[in-house]
């Protein structure tokens, strides 16, 4: 201990209480800041003048030194200007580095005090002169502040300094703006004379920042403002939604309105070349395009050619893209063109529907039957979310079209072979959408196929397909995701799949089957290409179990991917195997070592990613190569993958079921009555309860076990019901 940590303890022993407001830290800095920043407003202790734009800036060396590497090397590289006491700036605004040099002092700025062209002409000095956390402010600030009149130049600063997300959001706005911009630059051009050269916008390095802040004041600059860059990308997007000969008008007043010797012949091709001819009708080639003199005879016909030969579905139409919003709804124009009970679709009720209303429905025997929704504009899409009629436990199976003119269908959802039921997230590689029609084609209680709400996204959020499948790398096998399990015994009907693997006990918390009778059935809401599965085996004693798993697509042809039939295992399982289509997944208990009911406390899949890497990392050497040939990825990997692995026991030691069933408790016999619940298998449920009556708990006297069932509620049935 310090003498003057010591001598505090020892004054506080003597005065307890007397010490216990003393600050144990000082913590002065805002003050230095204050008086640091008080020097930007005072002569006092300079030693250098900066000469910028005809100004006069008296500032003190270490100061900027500290706080950028460009003045560092300035004043202190050895550099003349180092030694000199007067060093002039040039091509720079002398009000926007009087921004920048309060900031260099203070640290803070009010934007909302400093007008719009210095504010773009400090983005500029702030990429200049590296002051990054300056440029970050700027370019948060210019996003909330972006309009027709400064788009242009917001863009092309942003793509000069390789700003992406101020670059993502110019674009945006352009996106969304697309006509209203081009019909503005088309009227600007009618009345205005080409700009000259001391008004083509550049970046900082190649004008000087008075040319470009001069244009931003000036609404009628506009499209015709942007650099070729940036012009060439934006037409490029599939998201630049606009009628396409308006764009060729657009593009050609800008290549009409750059000085003369600006743009080669070469340049004003390669920019045309970005264009879609083969949108453009007919009509407006003949009447606009082709008088103008701008495209070629050949690319004329070859665009006609185009138009003529290939399907509509395989043209570049363009379409608006707004990112997580959902564009099937009668604020964005949709509606529905085909189906019974049309109004219901699109009306944003998720909760409000019963076996009478609250669907859009087709009969599926009908040849023509289907749901039709037509958007209110071309759009980007790469996600339906489509909500099945759920009060009962049907399924359906359907596929999914889309379409640009209602003409040329293009499949992107096949789900025909499939059980389907509740909510469905339907992903697939974006594209250009208008119409998107349903076919139910099966409804496992009747002919006819009921849709509750549709939903049309574009969404960002990172997805893998693999045939036409989600490959889930969270846990599908949820409520949340529209899961349930439709064989088994619980207290609870979800209990398996509700995620809690803490709270159970002997009498609660799992879902079992009589061995030898039934199973335990998990259904997810739709196919996922899945290659693994975690669960957890009823463990508050040392017993053992064994079982298999089956999985299936339909609930009539099963694939056995799991077999531990002779291996005794206890508490959490991790399962792999050959990745596949998977809807149903079954599990067949074949061995309690302490009485005949085989009880699952949880159930998900995929596994947990850190589970299935410790998993392969335990696996012995052979194993993992094997693992690896057959697909799975290294225990560094994250997605489930393929191979059939031993179950393992981690008990207290015992290596044998015998040794097992000498520690286990003996069966059971409970007097309570017990439930189980099946896919539209009623009359099943009666014999089954009444077979579990005699050993369905995990183990304990029929004394505890009736008193613990004391005060529970009877186990709930749930009843299938039908819509027609």
């Amino acid at each position: 201990m310090s003498a003057d940590k010591h001598f505090l303890t020892a004054t506080k022993s003597c005065n307890p209480g007397q010490y216990d407001h003393v600050p144990k830290e000082v913590d002065h800095t805002g003050q230095i800041s204050k008086d640091i920043g008080n020097l930007f407003s005072s002569d006092d202790f300079t030693d250098v003048k900066l000469i910028v734009d005809g100004e006069i800036f008296h500032v003190h060396k270490i100061i900027l030194a500290c706080r950028s590497e460009y003045f560092r090397a300035l004043f202190f590289s050895g550099l003349s200007e180092s030694q000199s006491f007067e060093v002039e700036l040039k091509d720079i605004n002398g009000k926007s580095f009087y921004y920048l040099l309060m900031y260099i002092y203070t640290g803070k700025l009010n934007l909302l005090d400093i007008k719009e062209d210095a504010i773009l002409d400090l983005l500029g000095l702030a990429h200049q002169f590296n002051f990054v956390q300056l440029e970050t402010a700027l370019s948060e600030f210019l996003k909330a502040s972006l309009t027709h009149n400064n788009i242009a130049l917001v863009y092309n600063l942003a793509t000069a300094y390789s700003l992406s997300s101020l670059c993502s959001t110019c674009l945006e706005f352009l996106d969304r703006n697309a006509s209203k911009i081009l019909e503005s630059v088309l009227n600007t051009s009618q009345q205005q004379q080409p700009i000259s050269a001391a008004n083509s916008i550049e970046p900082q390095h190649l004008q000087p920042h008075q040319q470009q802040v001069s244009l931003v004041s000036s609404a009628s600059a506009g499209f015709l403002s942007l650099s070729r860059q940036a012009l060439v990308q934006l037409i490029s997007r599939d998201s630049f939604f606009a009628d396409e000969c308006q764009i060729f008008n657009a593009v050609r007043a800008w290549c009409l309105a750059r000085p003369p010797n600006e743009l080669t012949p070469d340049e004003a091709r390669s920019i045309y070349a970005c264009l879609r001819l083969e949108l453009i009708s007919l009509s407006d080639l003949l009447h606009t395009v082709r008088p103008s003199g701008q495209i070629s005879p050949d690319a004329l016909l070859d665009a006609i050619q185009e138009k003529n030969a290939r399907k509509d579905c395989e043209l570049r139409y363009r379409g608006i893209l707004l990112p997580e919003e959902n564009l099937a709804t009668i604020r964005h124009g949709a509606q529905v063109t085909k189906g019974e009970c049309r109004v219901v679709l699109l009306d944003g009720d998720t909760v409000n529907y019963d076996l009478d209303r609250g669907f859009t429905r087709h009969p599926i025997d009908d040849k023509n039957g289907c749901i039709v929704v037509k958007l209110g504009q071309p759009s980007i899409i790469n996600l339906l979310r489509l909500l099945l009629w759920d009060k009962d436990t049907r399924s359906y199976s359907y596929y999914i079209e889309v379409s640009i003119n209602e003409t040329d269908w293009v499949q992107v959802i096949d789900h025909r072979a499939y059980l389907c039921r509740s909510w469905q997230e339907l992903y697939f590689p974006e594209r250009v959408v208008r119409y998107i029609r349903i076919v139910g084609t099966h409804n496992t209680v009747n002919r006819v196929f009921h849709c509750v709400a549709l939903e049309a996204f574009y969404t960002r959020r990172q997805f893998v397909l693999t045939d036409g499948l989600i490959t889930p790398e969270e846990n599908v096998a949820t409520v949340a995701k529209s899961a349930c399990v439709i064989e088994g015994v619980s207290r609870l009907r979800n209990a398996l799949i509700n995620g809690d693997t803490k709270n159970y006990d002997w009498d609660s918390g799992y879902t079992c089957h009589q061995l030898g009778n039934g199973a335990i059935v998990v259904q997810l809401s739709q196919p996922y290409y899945i290659g693994s599965m975690q669960l957890l085996l009823w463990d508050l004693d040392q017993r053992a179990y064994s079982y298999t798993v089956d999985t299936s697509c339909d609930q009539t042809h099963w694939d056995r991917v799991w077999d531990a039939s002779r291996t005794p295992c206890r508490s959490w399982q991790v399962i792999t195997f050959s990745p596949r289509p998977v809807v149903f997944v079954r599990i067949i208990g074949t061995m309690n070592t302490a009485n005949e009911v085989f009880h699952v406390v949880h159930f998900q899949c995929p596994c947990e990613p850190q589970a299935l890497r410790d998993h392969l990392a335990r696996q012995p050497p052979p194993l993992q190569q094997q693992q690896q040939q057959a697909g799975l990825p290294a225990a560094s990997g994250t997605s489930a993958a393929a191979t059939v692995a031993a179950a393992t026991y981690e008990g207290d030691g015992a290596s044998s079921v015998e040794a097992l069933a000498d520690q286990a408790d003996g069966p059971a016999s409970r007097s309570s009555s017990l439930v189980s619940f099946g896919h539209g298998r009623s009359g099943g449920a009666a014999a089954a309860a009444t077979a579990m009556a005699a050993s369905a708990a995990p183990s304990g006297s029929q004394q505890q076990q009736q008193q613990q069932y004391d005060g529970h509620p009877s186990w709930a049935t749930a009843k299938p019901g039908s819509t027609e």
